[in-house]
């Protein structure tokens, strides 16, 4: 996203923060104060495992694209573990809210205010104690990780003054063997946690699909 269409989503977003869109404060950014909160895992009686699967799969769909999924299966007289795994999902802005992986609020400004990804991992497993089975689901959210313009030819220098100078390196390219060596490059995405907010959103999608009468 350019520097124009950032500031025009900022003003955006801001905008609709004075317009009566709370930002929530707290670890779970996103989550109203007083809502209730679902336990992560989060219990759900015992019904068709075909049916559940089914749900959690829709409802994950909504918010991410799917790379992997493995299916609740029974060996022998056990039931294994099912698990959904996401590609990475860049962070909706505020011009785009027809999009569901960045929640309503803060997440939202964030990730119009700076670059952030999220990938999520959704485990179905069956309940230790009671008759049912355990949801987990745990978004991971990421920063992008921009040192310095990619491709940037300027160097900073410090006077012994402190005055920071910009010097522009036009000299032509070396052309030797070192040139063709691999460079190392950090990682362009640093992650900062949970996406809190997001999780609960999940769970209570799931929830609402398998308790319906």
């Amino acid at each position: 996203m350019d520097v124009s269409t950032r500031l025009l989503a900022v003003m955006v977003g801001l905008s609709l923060v004075a317009g009566g869109c709370q930002l929530h404060d707290g670890s779970a950014h996103g989550l109203h104060g007083g809502a209730e909160l679902v336990a992560n895992p989060m219990f759900i009686p015992a019904l068709d495992r075909e049916f559940l699967w089914q749900q959690v799969v829709d409802a994950v769909d909504n918010h991410f694209k799917i790379r992997r999924e493995i299916r609740i299966r029974q060996i022998g007289d056990v039931l294994i573990e099912g698990r959904i795994d996401t590609h990475f999902m860049d962070g909706s802005t505020v011009l785009e809210p027809w999009r569901k992986d960045s929640t309503h609020g803060f997440e939202k400004l964030h990730s119009t205010l700076q670059s952030t990804s999220r990938l999520a991992t959704v485990r179905v497993r069956v309940a230790p104690v009671q008759d049912g089975f355990m949801i987990e689901v745990i978004v991971q959210k990421f920063v992008e990780n921009v040192p310095r313009p990619q491709n940037a030819t300027s160097s900073r220098k410090y006077s012994s003054h402190g005055e920071m100078s910009t010097d522009i390196d036009d000299s032509p390219p070396r052309d030797d063997a070192s040139q063709s060596l691999p460079i190392s490059e950090p990682n362009p995405w640093i992650p900062i946690g949970r996406d809190a907010s997001l999780e609960q959103k999940i769970l209570a999608d799931i929830r609402s699909r398998v308790t319906k009468p």
